[in-house]
């Protein structure tokens, strides 16, 4: 790229404004991912993205050739590709001895500037669907679920990528990793698939690893969907073993569980270690509903792969961390980093977390923590975008009053009720039938408060038969569960 074009801003995917600090924390997060990736199997595009991002650490470090940076931005239109909003649910904590808490709402949104920039175009995808085809999906189940592999090759477009595995006890490529050119014979291929055998998950993830790599490409959306309706044996830490590799590599997972008779908490973990989401699809007639949903919202993603890293002060740890939206996920922090997946074109992505601070904080200004924000543009020729917020609260020994902040005592009055539940279910794992039982009636209450009777009522029902039967029916346990997480997102109108 001739001089005069370099942009070292937006090759380091940074606001024009951006720190020292940032310029480094950039630079080091994209030889970092650069690195990760063995020599053989680096892209030209993640090749030409490296290259241009040492040039600009160059520049931008470099006192002189900062000049002609600073030059070109004065002919350059607004580099923000999108916004982190940070509200922290106290600006004032007071001088005691003792633990306090501090809340942060994070909230992530395209800027319109960039949605309407004439560069912008629909983000294509890589998409690999790993469909169980046991023997219990046998019939209307595996029927509706390749109406809805039909439906979703129908909306895909000539640039997408398209790939099917259908896994048992083992796994069979239904169709291999290819461009979505001629539908008709890729439905006819999906149409093959017959139902036999237990249930492995480990098979078919690693095959639907396999063939996403095929096209593995920073500019689409690389995503596995998995659909199963069982439980899978003895390979659970296999399979998070390839989550943490496809999320190393940029590779999404989300998992949807039909029926009642898979775990629940294993997909949770699967998706959540890449940033992806886990839903119940309860009755086999909303298959297809949930699952082009789901593909429809990833083909409105405007930025891959957005993550958070948090540098911690001393003295402050975090409680606990949950997504409240666009699809409320409970979220797990690895080595600093957060996943948080994709960030949609028209929904914002929130996040909220509890940090606990020591007790005995000195009178001044304390900074919580770092935050740094990267996602990877797709719409856009900026290929990462970063940026910094530092999340500070003033300590004082003076009187002052006490703070509301609507939006996040709405969202912690909501993620209560999911909490309860969880509560419920660590309960009854302890043998604590009464005390599960007496907080099943609780969460009843309060959902109906809220106006949720239909939720209340079986909340009801699943207490009582807690009290005669020690646990939780099947059903129940994920009904419940999965409701109470969607009542997080006030926004929320589909499930």
């Amino acid at each position: 790229m001739a001089d005069e074009l370099f942009d070292p801003y937006a090759a380091l995917g940074i606001p024009q404004d951006a720190s020292q600090d940032l310029i480094e924390v950039a630079f080091e997060m994209m030889q970092k991912r650069f690195q990760s990736v063995e020599r053989g199997k680096r892209t030209a595009v993640m090749n030409d993205q490296y290259r241009d991002a040492k040039r600009a650490h160059e520049i931008l470090t470099n006192p002189n050739l900062m000049l002609s940076a600073i030059k070109h931005t004065q002919f350059s239109q607004a580099r923000q590709q999108f916004a982190m909003k940070v509200t922290a649910s106290r600006t004032q904590l007071p001088v005691i001895d003792e633990p306090q808490v501090l809340y942060a709402r994070l909230d992530f949104e395209p800027l319109d500037a960039a949605l309407t920039t004439s560069e912008r175009t629909s983000s294509n995808l890589n998409l690999t669907l790993v469909l169980d085809r046991s023997n219990s999906m046998q019939g209307t189940r595996l029927d509706r679920v390749k109406a809805a592999a039909f439906q979703i090759i129908e909306n895909m477009t000539a640039d997408d990528v398209i790939s099917v595995v259908a896994f048992s006890d083992r796994a069979s490529v239904i169709v291999p990793a290819t461009k979505v050119k001629d539908k008709p014979a890729l439905k006819a291929q999906v149409t093959m698939m017959s139902a036999f055998g237990g249930t492995e998950i480990y098979h078919g993830l690693n095959e639907g690893l396999r063939q996403n790599r095929e096209f593995l490409d920073p500019k689409f959306v690389n995503h596995i969907l998995l659909l199963t309706d069982g439980n899978t044996y003895g390979d659970e830490e296999q399979c998070l073993g390839l989550a943490t590799n496809a999320s190393i590599e940029g590779i999404g997972i989300s998992a949807m569980g039909l029926g009642t008779d898979w775990n629940d908490d294993f997909l949770d973990l699967l998706a959540t270690t890449t940033g992806g989401t886990s839903q119940f699809i309860r009755n086999v007639g909303e298959v297809g509903v949930f699952i082009n949903n789901h593909v429809r919202h990833l083909s409105s993603t405007f930025a891959e792969r957005l993550r958070i890293i948090i540098n911690l002060a001393e003295g402050v740890v975090i409680d606990q961390m949950f997504k409240i939206a666009p699809l409320p996920q409970p979220v797990e922090v690895t080595d600093g980093e957060i996943k948080l997946g994709i960030l949609e074109a028209r929904r914002p992505t929130t996040v909220l977390i509890q940090f606990r601070l020591v007790p005995g904080l000195d009178e001044g200004i304390f900074n919580v923590a770092r935050i740094v924000a990267v996602g990877d543009i797709l719409v856009n020729r900026q290929p990462t975008y970063y940026l910094l917020h530092q999340i500070m609260t003033e300590v004082t020994s003076m009187q002052f009053d006490d703070e509301t902040n609507i939006e996040i005592l709405d969202a912690l009055s909501r993620l209560a009720l999911y909490r309860m539940q969880e509560q419920a279910n660590e309960a009854i794992k302890r043998g604590e039938f009464e005390e599960a039982t007496k907080r099943l009636e609780k969460l009843a209450t309060r959902l109906l408060a809220m106006g949720q009777p239909a939720l209340a009522t079986h909340v009801l029902q699943e207490a009582h038969v807690v009290k005669t039967t020690h646990m939780l029916s099947a059903e129940g346990k994920k009904t419940i569960k999965y409701n109470t997480r969607v009542l997080i997102n006030t926004q929320l109108r589909e499930v």
